[in-house]
């Protein structure tokens, strides 16, 4: 497993930002690399690209220093000093329970109390006053203030503090073995199995390994992998020679600075004084480059669309090493042409807000990918005019429609407009514009009309390329840019559209009937259809009522064969006066309008009141007729010719 060496954070920062002056910049964001390790690689720029069951990910979180030893698992710490972990299912994310953290190691942190944690947040009972920690999966060894070095494994320090820590890196082989480098370049082993019994106690017996080192980090096999100060890479020898650096990696030369994800003495990345990364990997070299930035995509969820929509926006970086990066459009750099028809949101989507066509362009590193979006009106404007066949339009809400300022000037009668970068003043009972700062003539004066101002629809095709198409049969006028639509209707166009919707119903209109049964509405009063109105697609219909006093009374909406079914039969409407046709007692009226019966009544009478009946029977005989009509739940009127004797009702 590869091994994390550690370092005072102050003088590893240092050393980060010499090692990378000068150093080649990656495509697609200037950041170089930091740090390598089995489950990925830190940018100076705080990003992490970390390995998981996804493939590989990049999430920026501010970080300054990383470790890990296998493929998938990873630690690391923010400029803030919190925690950040990942592993095969998860992407880097920051702990921020765990914060304060000093230095970083596998499995393992140091706070900057000098208290040595476990990455699972509990803390390690005995450690205080920590300077320096080195870790592997099960244990962790560690350098105090005093410069008393200590392992997890071992109740006894490996050595006394001397009282000055020159020591800048430690590091921790599986079996517990702990190697250090102090600042003149020694490097002294600690080997568990190399001790003295002589004295009272034991004590470990130091080795000394060199004195002019760099860099030290044990490989999984736990040899130690040295780089000089001359920018070679040793080796130490197997077991009688694992105090001694015995093979120098001759196929890398020298001029490197640092070893890292060091699985073998054949297999481990470095880094030259350039910054720039190699890999080992028996005897072949390779370049490590950091995943350059190889395609963008930029898609929308409509390129046509509605002033008020919201738009989404996805944003894709494609990366060299065949990752791919979702990019939030408030993150990205992205470009609107046209920002009075379009703006970002910060839930990230697009909202159209004018009417016109626009691009957006999104630009990562020297990538750029341009969406061209048309915004149409979702409704129609009103108050268009033709005279001598000439349009004019409103002159405030197209404007507006368009995205645009209007300001009047009462004194002087002139409205001020401004488009984007566009300008236009025109003056009531002046055909003469003025674009940009120029003169303009126009096919007609603005006028007013219906208390409207208006102006002549030809000049939106000089100054923004506008296509007028006139409809005659709707008389309305269709505007457009591109792709992008606004429609202006003139009075009589609600008219067209209203009549043409109403198809054969209009035959109803103006044609008076009496109540019979419908909507609680009092009986027999008479009424007169003075509208039928119909919805935007002449689907439903609501019927405007108005009664001999003037009162206006309004049905609900209705499909348009129930419309026709109301008038149809007399169960809803009469299509008579009752009170002129049966000249009934004024007692017989009012138990009708309560759609009661009584003995006495009429067939005409209950027919009236309470409606066709569900079943009839009828006997007769020496000259008298029995009949029996049923109206449901075994409620029954039987008359004897033709008047109503008993009633039964269950």
């Amino acid at each position: 497993m590869k091994r994390f060496i550690v370092y005072f954070m102050s003088f590893f920062l240092i050393i980060t930002l010499l090692m990378f002056k000068g150093q080649s910049i990656n495509a697609a964001n200037g950041a170089h690399i930091v740090s390598i390790v089995n489950s990925g690689m830190l940018l100076d720029d705080g990003s992490i690209w970390a390995n998981n069951r996804n493939g590989s990910v990049q999430k920026n979180l501010g970080v300054i220093a990383i470790a890990g030893d296998n493929d998938y698992n990873g630690y690391g710490v923010t400029k803030n000093g919190e925690l950040v972990t990942w592993d095969y299912i998860s992407a880097p994310h920051v702990d921020t329970k765990q914060t304060e953290i000093k230095q970083i190691a596998n499995g393992y942190y140091l706070k900057q109390d000098g208290t040595v944690w476990s990455a699972g947040g509990q803390r390690q009972q005995g450690y205080d006053g920590i300077a320096l920690i080195a870790a592997n999966d099960s244990m962790f060894s560690t350098v105090s203030n005093t410069g008393e070095i200590r392992s997890s494994s071992l109740k006894m320090p490996l050595a006394a503090g001397t009282g000055i820590n020159s020591i800048i890196a430690i590091d921790v082989a599986a079996h517990g073995d702990t190697v250090v480098l102090n600042n003149s370049g020694t490097v002294t082993k600690y080997d568990l199995t190399h001790y003295d019994t002589s004295g009272s106690t034991i004590s470990i017996l130091p080795e000394v390994i060199t004195q002019n080192a760099a860099y030290i980090e044990y490989t999984t096999d736990n040899l130690l992998l040295v780089t000089l100060k001359d920018g070679t890479v040793w080796v130490t020898g197997e077991y009688n020679d694992r105090y001694k650096l015995t093979d120098q990696i001759h196929e890398i030369g020298s001029g490197v600075t640092r070893t890292a994800n060091a699985k073998g003495k054949n297999s481990f990345a470095y880094q030259l004084s350039d910054g720039s990364w190699k890999q080992y990997e028996n005897g072949v070299i390779t370049n490590i480059e950091s995943p350059s930035l190889s395609g963008i995509n930029f898609t929308v969820s409509s390129t046509k669309s509605y002033v008020g929509d919201s738009i989404k926006a996805t944003i894709t970086e494609s990366y060299s090493n065949g990752s791919k990066k979702t990019i939030p459009l408030s993150q990205a750099n992205a470009t609107i042409e046209k920002p009075y028809l379009l703006k970002k949101n910060s839930d990230g989507t697009l909202k159209a807000l004018a009417v016109g066509v626009t691009k957006v362009t999104v630009t990562s590193g020297s990538l750029t990918k341009t969406l061209t979006i048309a915004i149409s009106l979702p409704s129609n404007l009103s108050n268009a005019i033709q005279r001598n066949s000439i349009t004019y339009l409103p002159v405030q809400s197209v404007f507006k429609a368009l995205g645009g300022t209007v300001v009047y000037t009462s004194s002087s009668k002139t409205f001020d407009i401004q488009v984007g970068t566009t300008t236009i003043r025109l003056k009531q009972g002046d055909s003469n514009a003025k674009v940009n700062g120029n003169n303009l003539t126009m096919n007609a004066a603005v006028r007013s009309e219906n208390n409207t101002t208006v102006f002549p629809a030809a000049l939106l095709s000089k100054v923004f390329g506008a296509a007028l198409k006139w409809d005659s049969k709707y008389k309305i006028i269709h505007i457009s840019f591109g792709n992008a639509t606004l429609s202006v209707e003139t009075p009589d166009t609600a008219k067209i559209y209203k009549k043409e919707l109403q198809g054969n119903l209009a035959s109803y209109i103006g044609k008076s009937y009496w109540v019979n049964h419908f909507q609680g509405w009092e009986r027999f009063n008479k009424v007169t259809i003075t509208d039928i109105i119909p919805d935007s697609q002449g689907y439903y219909f609501t019927i405007v009522f108005k009664k001999q006093n003037g009162t206006q009374l309004k049905s609900y909406e209705m499909a348009r064969d129930n419309v026709v079914n109301l008038f149809t039969g007399s169960y809803y409407f009469l299509n008579y006066d009752p009170y002129k046709k049966y000249k009934w007692s004024t007692s017989t009226w009012t138990l009708i309008k309560e759609e009661k019966v009584a003995t006495g009544m009429t067939k005409d009478q209950v027919l009236l009141s309470i409606g066709q009946p569900a079943s009839t029977s009828r006997l007769s005989g020496n000259g008298i007729t029995v009949e029996t009509w049923g109206y449901g739940y075994f409620n029954y009127v039987t008359f004897v010719n033709g008047i109503v004797t008993s009633i039964y009702t269950s």
